[in-house]
């Protein structure tokens, strides 16, 4: 399973699926429940990534089921996160709202401060998909409480830069839009990372909008500007 983990991060969905099934199988059959419920949420993000959001919805409650039986509280938080942003993309915000708000609790109870920042940041987007633009901008601030390395750069660092030029294009902030993306396109030339799913799409629609909205020139200077941009000037400045 984390080869597969790996393939998935890499955008090997298919390979990755088949390498989570077999595992599925083989803890059902040692009775391994943890294992069991990490197998069913690995395959909800699959799904999610793939957008078949009836499919991930459904092995993500599956996979929080199992962890919550067995007191699985590291592997509840992680299937809670993905099970709230699937409820987003499938346009229950309230849900996706109480899903990650149980997840943050959990998160700040366990002391697990990386993955409470990721529910920030997925509360900041769920604000942002109701066009809540204040209450974004609060949790992005928070997730940086929680979590801030400039250094140490990961996939969620990517997810939490596309949230906030998507912010910014939302609050018609074009130059800042145009030079978070450039930000964006620089830290992702570094991880090596697949980024699929609603969250990539709603992230180039945001890009498209902020091409169409500044002259191409600046567009260029200001996309220019966040490749040469750290991390460090980045946050202090969300």
């Amino acid at each position: 399973r984390n080869y597969a983990e790996r393939l998935i991060d890499q955008g090997h969905f298919e390979q990755a699926a088949a390498l989570v099934a077999e595992s599925l199988t083989l803890y059902q059959a040692r009775g391994n429940r943890v294992g069991i419920g990490n197998a069913l949420g690995s395959l909800g993000r699959i799904a999610l990534l793939r957008v078949d959001l009836d499919e991930a919805q459904q092995k993500l409650q599956q996979a929080m089921t199992v962890s919550s039986g067995v007191g699985d509280l590291k592997g509840l938080s992680e299937w809670r996160y993905l099970r709230g942003r699937v409820s987003l993309y499938r346009g229950d915000a309230d849900e996706a709202r109480r899903l990650l708000a149980e997840g943050l609790n959990l998160c700040i109870d366990q002391q697990i401060d990386v993955r409470a920042a990721r529910m920030c940041t997925s509360l900041a987007e769920t604000a942002l998909w109701e066009g809540k633009l204040d209450e974004a901008e609060h949790w992005l601030s928070q997730s940086l409480v929680y979590h801030s390395e400039p250094q140490r750069i990961t996939i969620y660092t990517v997810e939490r830069l596309f949230v906030a030029a998507r912010l910014a294009t939302a609050q018609q902030q074009y130059p800042r839009a145009a030079t978070l993306f450039g930000l964006v396109d620089q830290v992702y030339g570094q991880v090596h990372y697949a980024i699929g799913g609603p969250m990539r799409g709603l992230a180039d629609a945001a890009l498209t909008m902020v091409r169409s909205a500044l002259d191409p020139a600046v567009f260029a200077e200001m996309f220019a500007a966040g490749r040469q941009m750290s991390l460090e000037e980045a946050f202090t400045s969300i």
